[in-house]
């Protein structure tokens, strides 16, 4: 990984014009709005693929400056820079079957927000997630939840388990589960993110935001961003 560099005045794409994809200011605000707008384009088919030319590749050789960390599932139906438009040097991905928690990835992020001064950090579930139907499938059916993954994402399938109606393990069930389990453990995670003692500091000034959301496979939106 490389030290953090002073972003380019303007986009080396764009022969100096104002860059349409970056936010209007290095806040968690502005950040969130550029990941939203982005996700809108590439639902619209308007994506514009950004920083993505020869220039940009030769602007980032000396260090990296993204604008968000993004701790997301290794799902390969979620690329994190496709689905939210962004290009070479925007983001931050760091990817783990179901966006577990585990300490290389919290070192991972930690990085990004005080080596890169990262303003925002997304957390993103998805429909239709393995690692959540994995451990689902143990809860309903007494399974181990202490092998890893399956433990990080236990608590969350327990609760959308207990907590969805139904008999027995019907299908209407289990789909409530699933879905309800996705943005329970989405949830989660943000939570534990910002109860981290390192990234405290950064979320009581203001400079730091930590949010879940929700990628639907079917519709390419973003819930919660």
């Amino acid at each position: 990984m490389n030290d953090a560099a002073d972003p380019p005045a303007a986009d080396p794409s764009a022969d100096g014009a104002v860059d349409p994809a970056a936010p209007v200011a290095r806040t968690p605000v502005a950040v969130r709005a550029a990941l939203r707008d982005g996700n809108r384009r590439y639902r619209e088919g308007a994506g514009r693929h950004p920083h993505q030319a020869e220039g940009d590749r030769e602007a980032l050789v000396g260090g990296q400056h993204p604008m968000a960390v993004v701790l997301g599932c290794s799902d390969a139906r979620v690329p994190v820079s496709v689905v939210l438009d962004q290009g070479l040097g925007d983001l931050f991905v760091v990817r783990v079957a179901g966006h577990a928690l585990g300490d290389n990835v919290r070192a991972s992020v930690h990085y990004a927000v005080e080596q890169l001064d990262v303003p925002l950090v997304l957390v993103l579930g998805h429909q239709g997630c393995g690692a959540v139907g994995a451990t689902l499938d143990a809860v309903r059916d007494g399974g181990d939840l202490t092998v890893p993954l399956v433990r990080d994402v236990a608590p969350s399938a327990r609760a959308a388990w207990d907590g969805c109606p139904g008999a027995g393990e019907s299908a209407e069930r289990y789909a409530c589960a699933h879905e309800d389990a996705v943005r329970r453990h989405a949830d989660a995670t943000a939570a534990r993110l910002r109860d981290d003692p390192v990234l405290a500091p950064h979320l009581a000034t203001g400079d730091l935001d930590v949010v879940a959301a929700v990628y639907e496979l079917d519709s390419g939106r973003i819930d919660g961003l």
